[in-house]
């Protein structure tokens, strides 16, 4: 801030204790400027003597009113000076503060400036924090933007996985539907199975009772008549076929 040029130097009292009308102006409404002016006038400027002098005009009766009386007159007269006196005293008075003030008006001005100084430097921090606002809006808006985008990646998880999970549900449906079958198939397969050994057991005993009739043939009759037949395997097995080795 450039410096400024203090109003109270520029404040000189005039001879007769009086202000300039910058001050005037500052401290006093404008009436009493007038009659302070008023005054001024009549001290620093003295009026000319008055072409009729009150003398004159108290011995002139002419110029009275037909009115009043010269014992009424002199009493108006009387409260007239009276008043204008009580005013003088009190304009001495207003002078006599203002002059006061007017002493103590650079230190005023001097705690004006330091206050608009310290008004100034508010001023700047508040446009720093202002600034400093701005600043963390536009941050918060960039983390808004990115866990908006970061809270999207999430939900396209989310709900990849709950895909997954859904196809995971069906394949172990299908797991379970697939194992029951193969459970009914196996005892299927087991029952076949077993009507298949017994089955195979019955064909081996009758394989056993023709090996034992072929044998029996071959004990008492002459082999030539069982050439075509290739009776090897039951003649040269002994014992049942399902027996353990």
């Amino acid at each position: 801030m450039g410096k400024r040029s203090n109003p109270g130097s520029r404040l000189q009292m005039s001879d007769t204790n009086g202000l300039s009308d910058h001050m005037l102006k500052i401290y006093f409404p404008k009436p009493f400027c007038i009659f302070f002016h008023a005054k001024l006038k009549v001290e620093i400027h003295p009026p000319k003597k008055p072409k009729i002098a009150i003398s004159d005009i108290l011995l002139d009766g002419s110029l009275l009113s037909p009115t009043l009386s010269e014992e009424s007159f002199e009493k108006e007269l009387k409260r007239a000076r009276k008043e204008f006196q009580q005013f003088t005293n009190d304009l001495d008075k207003i002078s006599k503060r203002v002059e006061k003030l007017a002493e103590t008006a650079p230190e005023w001005f001097a705690d004006i400036e330091e206050i608009k100084i310290k008004q100034d430097n508010v001023e700047e921090c508040i446009t720093a924090t202002q600034e400093k606002i701005i600043e963390n809006e536009q941050r918060l808006e960039q983390l808004n933007t990115v866990q908006e985008e970061f809270n999207e990646d999430i939900n396209k998880d989310l709900k990849r996985i709950q895909e997954q999970l859904v196809e995971l549900l069906e394949r172990h449906r299908e797991a379970r539907s697939t194992a029951s079958m193969i459970a009914q198939n196996q005892s299927m397969t087991t029952e076949e199975l077993d009507l298949m050994l017994e089955a195979i057991r019955d064909y081996a005993r009758l394989i056993e009772d023709a090996s034992s009739t072929i044998k029996h043939f071959d004990d008492v009759g002459s082999p030539i008549h069982y050439e075509s037949l290739d009776l090897s395997p039951f003649r040269t097995y002994q014992g049942n076929y399902f027996d353990d080795h």
